[in-house]
C-alpha cells in the first residue's frame, strides 16, 4: 500500500487501502497479486502539490505504477514479512521512471516486496514486467473531450486494448466524483485472473466518474 511520507500521502494510502492486512506472514506465502496504478493527475491535484517528484509543472505522468501488493484469496494481505535485505539506491533510483517518488519506492518493498518471497531486484523486474505490460488506450495518455467515465466503460477499454486482459481481472476506484486507481489482479506468474470480492468491493460505484485531465 502506498504510504508516503508525510501526513497528507500517509492519509492517502489509509483512504485506499482494499483489504485489511495482515501483520504477521511469512515471504511467498500467498494466493495472487494486486497491480495497482495511480491516476497521477488525481494525486497531484489533491495530495501531491508540494510533490516535486511527482508533480512539477514538467512532469506529466499518467497511470504510475503503485505497486504489486500480494494477496490473499480470502481477504487481506501480508506486509512487512521478514527479511534482513535493504534496498540500495541504485534500485531505488531505477524504478522512478513508473514509480516517480524514492519514499514510495522505499515503502513498497519494505511493506509489500518483502512479502514476495523474492529479493528487491526480482520483486521490481515483476512489477516493471507487468506494468510495462499495460497499453493505454490513447484517452488515458491524454484524456480529451468529455473527461468523465463509467467503471464498465473504463474496463472494456482497457480490454479492448490488451485483449488477453478480462474485464473480471480489473477493478476501478474513484476519490469521491474522480478516478483514483486501475487495479488489475494477476496471479503468481502476471497472467489475469478474477478478482477476490475484497477487491470488488472497494470499487467505484457504477455512476460516472472524471478523469482529470493530464496538465
Amino acid at each position: 500500500m502506498r504510504v508516503w511520507f508525510g501526513s497528507a500521502l500517509i492519509g492517502l494510502a489509509l483512504v485506499i487501502t482494499p483489504v485489511l492486512a495482515q501483520q504477521t506472514a511469512a515471504p511467498g506465502k500467498f494466493d495472487y497479486y494486486l497491480l495497482s496504478l495511480s491516476w497521477s493527475p488525481q494525486y497531484c491535484a489533491v495530495k501531491g502539490k508540494g510533490d516535486v517528484e511527482q508533480c512539477a509543472p514538467e512532469k506529466r505522468f499518467t497511470f504510475v505504477a503503485h505497486g504489486l501488493w500480494p494477496q490473499y484469496d480470502k481477504g487481506g494481505f501480508p506486509q512487512r514479512c521478514a527479511t534482513k535485505e535493504k534496498i540500495d539506491n541504485a534500485t531505488v533510483d531505477a524504478q522512478l521512471d513508473i514509480m516517480p517518488s524514492v519514499g514510495l519506492v522505499k515503502h513498497e518493498w519494505a511493506v509489500h516486496g518483502v512479502c514476495s518471497g523474492m529479493g528487491a531486484l526480482a520483486y521490481f523486474a515483476e512489477l516493471r514486467q507487468a506494468f510495462q505490460r499495460i497499453v493505454l488506450p490513447d484517452f488515458y495518455k491524454r484524456p480529451t473531450g468529455k473527461l468523465s467515465r463509467l467503471p464498465s466503460q473504463m474496463k472494456r477499454e482497457i480490454a479492448a486494448a490488451n485483449p488477453w486482459l478480462p474485464e473480471s481481472a480489473m477493478a476501478v476506484t474513484c476519490d469521491g466524483q474522480f478516478l483514483q486507481e486501475l487495479r488489475i489482479c494477476l496471479d503468481k506468474n502476471l497472467n489475469p485472473r478474477a478478482c477476490s470480492d475484497e477487491v470488488a468491493r472497494a470499487s467505484c460505484r457504477e455512476r460516472e466518474f472524471i478523469v482529470r485531465p493530464v496538465r
